[in-house]
Parts: structure tokens; C-alpha cells; sequence
């Protein structure tokens, strides 16, 4: 067996498979070793699968590694087979995706590229300074502790459940599989192409659960066939000609796409929960005769415990003389919307609330359910 601390890093060649395809696996290893057996995890820590192969140490091929990638050797490659839908991890380090292959009760999207957007490692990421506009996917991608809990929890519930990443949003056929869409943790950066994906598969009467805040902030492009991720976080920079593919906030007019649109809630109606917003680090339920809280004993004013970092808000037209907010429902133009709960939040120099929403765009369009937390997971 292995001992873990002989391997630098790693990746593979894609963050999501369908069954039975080929999977290239690359490794850097401290020290050359033959007929090494490397485990295959799922999210549990459960060995569900056992690769033999030799190691060997490896070399960084690109004076750019975090917008090129590796470029490493390939170790091994293996064919995935017929693995259930999941997230796995390769010697619980190398993550990636089994995709589902028939219809599932809900799919589950997994935040690569806000992963990817993070993810300082050889130095810079969208966050550093300097920071970079290309991440590339071809290095190693580490699974965010803020949300392995969630993913544990909710492979052990009683349903069936398909697996993809954010790259997968591009493509229609990935909405087929289901009625239902989970958007688990802190999902920030989508495409043109996924959000109007998303947009008509709740159109056309699937629902959604949005279990993220400061969702769908950024618009972001793919290049190389999908390795590199694009962000340049302003208008200017960005070379591309069309205004409307500009990698920079949704919220900017000249998009012409705002986030509320598509889920009631945005960061820039929205701010920061855990810095001057004189709130409850959670929410204050204000409707508990919802059937989201069915068998909950929640109570009026009964708070749910979330401290967070990003929360997404409606927009707010007044408050009520108890304190709270009343939606703007005129300028959403929505069939209808109730607002479950409500924290406050802060941004710059101006007190802001989080809400915790359940909407429908139109009398046949799906229902979706929006908590508005980066840390709902």
C-alpha cells in the first residue's frame, strides 16, 4: 500500500466521467515505485476500488503551471467501469465525478469552477495578488472542507442521486436525467450557456434547490476544450469582442442577464453575514407554516443557526414595522414568491438582509427554493 505522503500532487485528465470511460491519471511522486497499489475513495472514506501502477517523481512542464496546467506524464490509465454516480478521490487526495447514466431523483452539481477559481496552488488563483484571468483545471484540485459534510450527509439519504460538475451545465442533455437540481455549497462562477440551460429546464417545470450563496456572481468562459477557465473580473481586459461574454459580474446592465432573473436573489441586493450586520448569524423563520419546514416544530421567529460568510438577498423595496424586509415582488415580476426567513447582512457602508426564498417564475415554470448561504452546507 501506498503511503500517502509519497505523492506530491496529482489530477486527472477531466473532473467528470460517464461510466465506462477511460480515465488518464497523473501523479508526482516523491521517489520511483513499482507495482504500487493506489485505493480509489468515495466521499465516506470507503475503498471502492484498488489501481496498481508505478510511480515516479515528475516535473512541472510550464513556467505558468496555474493557467496551463501540469503537464505531467500520464501515470496510468484505467477504465472507470461501471461506478455508481458520485464524487471520488484517488488515495483520498485526486477528486473526481462518476456522472449518472439513467434518471436519477435529483442531480447534484458540483462547484469545480469555483474550486478552480480559489485554487492558489503554484501561486496564483482569481484571489491572489497578482491574480490571474486562466486557471487551469490540469492541476491539482482540492475538495473544499466546507462542503464534504454536506456531500457525506447526503449520500446516505434514501434517493437516488447524479453526480456532475459545473462544466457539465454547458451541455442540455445533463438536465434530462431529473425533475430536480441541487446546487450544493458556494457556486459563483457560470457560463452564458449554463444559466440559460438551467433557466429553461425551470421554465419548463423542474424544480431547483439552491443550497449556495453569492451564487452565479461571476460570468465565466471555458478554453482549451474546457481545461482552462476564464475569468477577468473587468470589462476592459477582457479581449473577447461581444459585450455580452465579457467574464464580469451579472449584475452589470451591459450583460443584460441579472441573477435575479433566474433565482430571486443576488450578492449585490445581498452582503456579508458575519461582519458589522447586526444579525443572528441565521435565520429568522417568518412563514413556519411552509411545508419546507413540515415536521420541523419551527416556530414564528424561531432562528436556524448559519453563520455566513456571503448571503444573497431579493431585492428590498421597505420593512415592515417588525423589522422585516418586504420583497420587492413588482420589480421580480414573478408568478409568486414568499420569503421563508431573513438575517441581516452588511456591505460597504449599508445594512443589507439575506433571504431565504421559495419562487416561481411563472404559473408552469418549477419551483425554486433559494437559501442564499455560502455555508448552508
Amino acid at each position: 500500500n501506498v503511503d500517502r505522503s509519497v505523492i506530491v500532487d496529482g489530477y486527472v485528465d477531466k473532473i467528470s466521467y460517464s461510466p465506462f470511460d477511460s480515465m488518464k491519471i497523473y501523479i508526482n511522486a516523491v521517489t520511483r515505485m513499482e507495482n504500487t497499489e493506489l485505493k480509489i475513495y468515495d466521499i465516506s472514506k470507503n475503498i471502492v476500488s484498488k489501481i496498481e501502477t508505478d510511480l515516479f517523481p515528475q516535473t512541472i512542464n510550464h513556467d505558468a503551471p496555474w493557467a496551463y496546467g501540469y503537464d505531467y506524464t500520464v501515470t496510468t490509465t484505467i477504465e472507470v467501469g461501471n461506478m455508481e454516480s458520485g464524487i471520488y478521490l484517488i488515495e483520498n487526495r485526486i477528486p473526481f465525478i462518476i456522472k449518472p447514466s439513467d434518471f436519477v431523483d435529483a442531480i447534484i452539481v458540483y462547484p469545480s469552477n469555483t474550486i478552480n477559481a480559489y485554487n492558489k496552488n503554484e501561486g496564483l488563483s482569481f484571489y491572489t495578488t497578482p491574480r490571474t484571468s486562466k486557471l487551469s483545471f490540469q492541476r491539482q484540485q482540492d475538495l473544499p472542507a466546507n462542503i464534504i459534510e454536506f456531500f457525506k450527509w447526503i449520500s446516505k439519504l434514501d434517493y437516488s442521486f447524479g453526480y456532475f460538475c459545473d462544466y457539465d451545465l454547458d451541455n442540455p442533455s445533463t438536465f434530462a436525467l431529473s425533475d430536480l437540481i441541487i446546487i450544493p455549497g458556494h457556486n459563483e462562477y457560470w457560463t452564458r450557456t449554463a444559466r440559460e440551460n438551467f433557466d429553461q429546464y425551470v421554465n419548463d417545470g423542474n424544480d431547483a434547490m439552491i443550497l449556495s450563496g453569492n451564487t452565479m456572481w461571476w460570468q465565466i468562459r471555458y478554453e482549451l476544450d474546457g481545461e482552462q477557465l476564464i475569468c477577468y473580473h473587468n470589462a476592459e481586459m477582457d479581449p473577447i469582442d461581444d459585450e455580452e461574454l465579457k467574464t464580469i459580474n451579472w449584475h452589470h446592465s451591459s450583460l443584460n442577464y441579472p441573477i435575479i432573473e433566474s433565482i430571486g436573489c443576488d450578492f449585490s441586493n445581498g452582503g456579508y453575514g458575519l461582519k458589522q450586520d447586526n444579525g443572528w448569524d441565521g435565520y429568522k423563520i417568518i412563514l413556519p407554516e411552509s411545508p419546507i419546514f413540515k415536521n420541523l416544530n419551527i416556530q414564528l421567529n424561531h432562528i436556524i443557526s448559519i453563520p455566513t460568510s456571503e448571503y444573497d438577498s431579493a431585492p428590498i423595496m421597505n420593512v415592515t414595522t417588525d423589522g422585516v424586509p418586504i420583497i420587492d415582488t413588482e420589480m421580480l415580476g414573478f408568478y409568486r414568491i414568499n420569503l421563508l426567513g431573513f438575517d441581516k447582512a452588511f456591505k460597504g457602508t449599508h445594512h443589507k438582509y439575506a433571504t431565504f426564498i421559495v419562487m416561481q417564475k411563472f404559473y408552469d415554470s418549477g419551483v425554486i427554493i433559494n437559501t442564499s448561504s455560502t455555508d448552508w452546507c
